[in-house]
């Protein structure tokens, strides 16, 4: 077998194999053999067939046979001969053919880029918070309001109030479909209605009827309406107003909290919140790492990789109902983000081969339980994890790229950065 390789574009190779006719006539001769043994004709017992007849009905398929044969087995040879990493299946082309004659192809394929991993030079700043008491309030208080009822009052309806009300509505003097309702609830300054529809009830009691006047956006999902103005008959049925429980044991309980009452509420709360500042430290490190992986290794990459990745992302946007109409805009953005992505696989795959990084069992276990608790039947979900391999792959790929980020971390220049717990988690930006 020969082998030469030509250079194409910059992680483009072609290669071409020739086989000499001796080993395809070995070859083509092995599978007439092979063949004889079993084929049927009229006249013959199974196996007796004169091989001249058998090459005679079935040479040219048992000859195109041999080529598959003797492409799949030099191919390999040829790749681990010259040392190439190709990337997906090569496009093959036959270049000379022939009982008696030299069998050449060629194979062209991209290659993994060869480069030497670096890790940036910038300083990364690590975010820490103390988590106050203001932030454990806050936090209770939250738990309030998700535990809020609403009790029926008689006076005028205000903001935050829960109001039961009856509406049509109508576009000059004809009324629209899906504009009218019946013991429809609402709290007015929840802006689940366009603008108007709540501010117009404000001030109604019950038993009240009041004709709100609104005007529909210009970029309204029904595009019957869209832009229009509207007016809306709404009979108000009944006021209530929010009540948010008492922090006491009771509210303790019906948290979880069994024992020790408020203070056990409360130091809970403060666990809680430190282990999110943990965690969300933790994630702004990681994106700081990426980044500067992404940044200091400007490499090609190759384009079977970046089409995969595009149509992985396309298919992610589309179940997300985020799917764009084609444009040469949208495509370049999305191309700009596939490539980030494909050379951060490429870097951390390269960090984990140069330095037999390998996924921590006890980390992956870890990983999958935290993911698993998430759900009502966590066992299940660890069950279903362990018993289907693709998935369990994402699970270690996930916790290898934490590991390829801690090696990073341990090289790179960190320095600590005071922030606030609210600032940390993402409800303030950092200054």
């Amino acid at each position: 077998m020969q082998v030469s390789v030509e250079a194409g574009g910059p992680l483009e190779k072609r290669l071409k194999v020739t086989v000499p006719a001796e080993e395809v006539e070995s070859t083509v001769s092995s599978r007439l053999r092979r063949l004889a043994s079993t084929v049927r004709m009229p006249g013959f017992r199974p196996g007796k067939v004169p091989m001249r007849l058998v090459e005679q009905r079935y040479g040219d398929q048992v000859l195109i046979e041999a080529y598959d044969e003797l492409i799949n087995r030099t191919y390999s040879s040829a790749i681990a001969e010259q040392g190439l990493r190709p990337v997906g299946q090569p496009d093959i082309a036959i270049e000379a053919s022939g009982r008696g004659q030299d069998f050449s192809y060629s194979a062209t394929i991209e290659i993994y880029p060869e480069f030497e991993p670096a890790l940036g030079e910038g300083e990364l700043k690590r975010p820490t918070a103390e988590v106050g008491d203001e932030d454990v309030e806050r936090t209770i208080q939250a738990l309030r309001e998700q535990r809020r009822t609403y009790e029926t009052v008689d006076r005028p309806a205000a903001l935050n109030d829960q109001v039961i009300i009856d509406f049509k509505g109508f576009i000059g003097d004809e009324a629209f479909p899906g504009g009218e309702a019946q013991g429809f609830n609402l709290v007015l300054g929840s802006k689940r209605t366009i603008e108007g529809f709540e501010e117009g009830i404000v001030g109604a009691v019950a038993g009240e009827t009041r004709s709100v006047e609104v005007a529909f956006p210009e970029d309204y999902g029904n595009k019957e309406l869209a832009g229009k103005q509207a007016r809306f008959e709404i009979k108000v049925q009944a006021v209530m107003e929010p009540r948010l429980p008492e922090v006491n044991d009771e509210f303790a309980k019906s948290l979880g909290v069994e024992e020790g009452g408020v203070d056990a509420l409360r130091q809970e709360v403060r666990e809680n919140l430190a282990f999110e500042a943990e965690r969300a430290s933790r994630a702004r490190m990681k994106s700081q790492v990426l980044d500067m992986l992404a940044d200091a290794n400007p490499i090609d990459v190759p384009r079977k990789l970046l089409d995969a990745e595009m149509q992985r992302l396309r298919e992610t946007l589309g179940s997300q109902g985020q799917q764009q109409e084609p444009s040469a805009e949208a495509d370049g953005k999305l191309e700009e983000l596939a490539r980030r992505r494909v050379i951060l696989g490429l870097v951390i795959s390269e960090l984990v081969r140069r330095n037999d990084l390998q996924p921590d069992r006890d980390a992956v276990r870890q990983e999958l339980e935290r993911i698993a608790s998430q759900y009502q039947n966590p066992d299940q979900v660890v069950a279903w994890y362990l018993g289907n391999p693709e998935r369990l792959g994402e699970i270690e790929a996930m916790v290898l790229e934490n590991k390829v980020v801690d090696w990073v971390l341990a090289r790179a220049k960190v320095k600590e950065e005071a922030v606030t717990f609210n600032q940390l988690i993402g409800r303030d930006e950092v200054a």
